[in-house]
């Protein structure tokens, strides 16, 4: 196999097939080194890094909603749905706290220009108080997750509605209509210049599909949705849902086609697949074939082509400073040159084996199961060395400095843990 694989003693559990006792010894060695621990804040919710290797100035002490909800569907996967409720109850609590902000974008839509008057997407997670920091709010993709996972739990009857956790999911809805969504300009996944994207679009349009569903069997989200629509306009969701499809297959398989700020590729497509499966089969295909022709790096993935955040020598480029704001980190980023050399993010390649393996176990194609396990191994070598400063841990990506890849400060991140899990959960149901 060509991989790198950081850890030598990893490497020592990674083949070319697998069998329940091989995924055994590999999970108990990780297991027994902590590289699955996660530990929450005061409110349940967790921080984007875990202790170790990362800075106070990364701010990846607070909780971003994104990342908590992909804990939390990670923790439904795996039969932790307490775990997950409680993410997806605090958060629930932390927007019932400013319900005002929502309101108020739901009356007058032309206030989110200005995008800290937009629902917050990262806050303190022990007190579940907004931060006083300039912060691109504008991130339809996270409210969105929100709402997909909200409704996740209820439809597995893992969460029992209340009333107003469904006039919350109502008013988001109806946010998200009034912002015209599907035309929205936003910051996105990564966290950049504002432009009309996919991965966001689609997002959004998964949970909103799934709310349309949901109102046909569920009395109390009825309820709130008329109770909306006599407020505001009726059908607006059914015109949401519309316009938000449309919209989405006008630009798959690009990320972005707007005027200036256009993407072919973006990782970000693949969670159009997985966790949402919202495209058809050939688009999966060629989301899937577009990353690993383009993005594919020898340790982890690139987000998009041409990424500055953690280029070539990032640290002597962007000073501490810099980075304590993402407005002047952007600003000095324009001095980096990532031609070729991005960094290499550990968010991905477990989501392309969970990708190879649903595949696998719906057609049952010898060809997905090897991607399926490639790409597990590749996740697997992403695990820092012994002889590290944060060893054995999942960190947020790899960047080339003096001559080879080394681990970013935030080390351990959560979100790349989270996805480990899954993609073992996913290779046992292949070998099973």
């Amino acid at each position: 196999m060509n991989l790198v694989i950081h850890n030598s003693t990893v490497s020592r559990y990674v083949g070319d097939s697998y069998t329940p006792s091989s995924l055994d010894a590999a999970e108990s060695l990780l297991a027994s080194k902590d590289v699955f621990s996660v530990v929450p804040t005061k409110s349940g919710l967790y921080p984007a890094a875990g202790p170790g290797h990362h800075l106070s100035y990364s701010g990846y002490e607070n909780v971003w909603v994104r990342d908590n909800i992909w804990l939390a569907h990670a923790f439904q996967q795996l039969g932790h749905v307490d775990k997950s409720r409680v993410i997806v109850s605090s958060i629930e609590s932390f927007y019932m706290q400013h319900k005002d902000r929502l309101v108020l974008c739901i009356q007058q839509p032309s206030i989110v220009a200005d995008v800290q008057k937009r629902p917050h997407i990262r806050f303190n997670g022990n007190n579940l108080k907004e931060l006083d920091v300039v912060w691109p709010h504008a991130q339809n993709d996270a409210i969105g997750y929100y709402v997909w996972m909200s409704l996740r739990l209820v439809q597995a009857d893992n969460m029992s509605l209340k009333e107003s956790t469904a006039d919350l999911i109502a008013n988001f809805a109806l946010y998200m209509w009034r912002i015209e969504y599907w035309n929205d300009s936003d910051s996105g996944h990564w966290e950049e210049e504002q432009k009309v994207q996919a991965s966001s679009i689609g997002i959004v349009l998964s949970a909103l599909q799934m709310l349309l569903h949901l109102k046909q069997s569920n009395r109390v989200l009825a309820n709130a949705l008329e109770l909306a629509e006599l407020k505001h306009s009726q059908g607006f969701l059914e015109e949401a849902v519309a316009k938000g499809r449309i919209s989405i297959e006008r630009i798959l398989p690009w990320e972005s086609k707007t005027a200036g700020l256009e993407r072919r590729y973006d990782a970000a497509l693949l969670f159009l697949c997985y966790p949402m499966g919202i495209v058809s089969d050939q688009m999966e295909t060629q989301i899937l074939e577009d990353v690993q022709k383009n993005l594919c790096g020898t340790i982890g993935i690139s987000r998009y082509l041409g990424d500055t955040f953690w280029g070539p020598n990032y640290k002597k480029i962007v000073g501490d400073k810099e980075r304590t704001s993402p407005i002047e980190e952007v600003s000095a980023r324009r001095l980096v040159d990532s031609t070729g050399l991005e960094a290499q993010w550990c968010i991905f390649d477990s989501i392309i084996s969970v990708i190879y393996g649903r595949r696998y176990l719906r057609h049952a194609r010898p060809g997905d199961r090897d991607r399926q396990i490639h790409f597990f191994n590749r996740a697997l070598g992403q695990i820092t060395a012994e002889k590290e400063v944060c060893p054995w841990k999942c960190p947020e990506l790899y960047y080339w400095e003096d001559g080879s890849f080394v681990p970013g400060d935030v080390v351990p991140l959560y979100w790349a843990q989270s996805n480990l899990k899954l993609a073992f959960h996913y290779m046992r149901k292949s070998v099973g």
